[in-house]
């Protein structure tokens, strides 16, 4: 067979992740101001099928895409957009027609990371598309490197979602492995406290944002604490790395929270100035932290770019948070909750 008759179908399915430290401020060619760090999920999922064939005579790729069995225009322009970024790094991509099915485990806005996994997973179907045409292949942390890679080129969070567990993106100073250029996986040495986490999604809305993330990173181009924010991230992600090895909870908790806040202070702070967190979800913050204090059970809370809560805890205390969900329930009737943990990362799927 000649390589302008080669085809196949690819399908993999990759997880979003929740960052705890912060990634808000970015640099041309998608480089992180500031390194970031995220729990990986476990069943909040992308999963995409790729349908491709090979034809040297293309010159550019020919795209078809289905979300959720539905046409997807805006997904599939910025897929179009973004496929000539990786033609050096992905030869064969160039002279592909691919026909994607994409579908997602949670609903849109839900306070979860669509681009992620949504990126990741085509990152992931796209190198084994290239490898099977051109036959090449590199050593294993080489391979995941540059998928992760791949996934930063298309959505700066994706780079994180190619691994379970926990996993760091952007030069730390002392972790040697670590890159602008792509994620790295951190979890060796992390306590058993953490490897257990359960992550609860409170939706508190489900509404379009109305300041898209890309167009929040951008605002911190000229924003007058950004130079604060990344030098509070370095010192944040470090100290985080170092309470997941000692498993000191109390500190993780403080930290977390701090870095959540901090998110939408530096959104209220920029110019144009806006808020994207509802009353609801400062209500139900403050029913965690009134919980936390009374109960002495270890959880805490995160935020997103948007106005719904993750809610993070050991498994082993989950019947004692179902009270607090109830409380929170009854305060918020409209919310919707979407029970989550840590995951292990992106799996291959059977193509039948």
């Amino acid at each position: 067979m000649t390589i302008s008759e080669k085809s196949g179908t690819t399908f993999w399915q990759c997880p979003s992740n929740i960052a705890l430290i912060k990634y808000w401020g970015k640099y041309p060619g998608q480089l992180p101001a500031n390194p970031s760090l995220s729990m990986t999920l476990n069943t909040s999922v992308t999963k995409m099928k790729i349908d491709y064939e090979f034809d040297a005579r293309l010159d550019s790729p020919e795209i078809s895409l289905l979300f959720n069995h539905q046409a997807a225009p805006r997904f599939e322009e910025r897929i179009i957009k973004y496929l000539p970024s990786i033609f050096d790094i992905l030869p064969a991509i160039r002279h592909c027609r691919l026909h994607i099915l994409t579908e997602n485990t949670f609903p849109h806005s839900a306070g979860i990371a669509s681009s992620a996994s949504g990126m990741g997973a085509l990152a992931l179907n796209l190198y084994e598309i290239n490898a099977s045409i051109t036959g090449i292949s590199e050593p294993e942390a080489d391979k995941w490197k540059k998928i992760s890679e791949l996934a930063r080129l298309a959505s700066g969070s994706a780079s994180r979602s190619v691994y379970g567990g926990w996993v760091t993106w952007g030069k730390i100073d002392r972790l040697p492995e670590t890159s602008d250029l792509y994620a790295s996986p951190l979890n060796t040495g992390i306590h058993s406290e953490f490897l257990s986490l359960r992550d609860f999604i409170i939706i508190v809305d489900k509404t379009e944002k109305k300041v898209s993330s890309s167009a929040g990173h951008a605002l911190m181009n000229n924003h007058p604490y950004a130079a604060c924010r990344y030098a509070s991230a370095r010192k944040n992600i470090s100290d985080l790395i170092d309470i997941l090895v000692a498993g000191d909870v109390e500190q993780f908790i403080q930290i977390v929270e701090n870095e959540a806040l901090t998110l939408h202070a530096l959104m209220m702070q920029s110019t144009p100035s806006y808020l994207l967190l509802k009353p609801d979800t400062l209500r139900i913050i403050e029913l965690i932290q009134d919980f936390r204090e009374q109960n002495k059970i270890p959880l805490c809370f995160t935020l997103d770019a948007g106005p719904n809560i993750h809610l993070l805890f050991h498994e082993n205390v989950e019947k004692k948070v179902m009270v607090l969900l109830k409380e929170i329930s009854d305060l918020c009737s409209k919310i919707e909750i979407l029970k989550d943990g840590i995951g292990q990362g992106p799996q291959t799927l059977s193509k039948s």
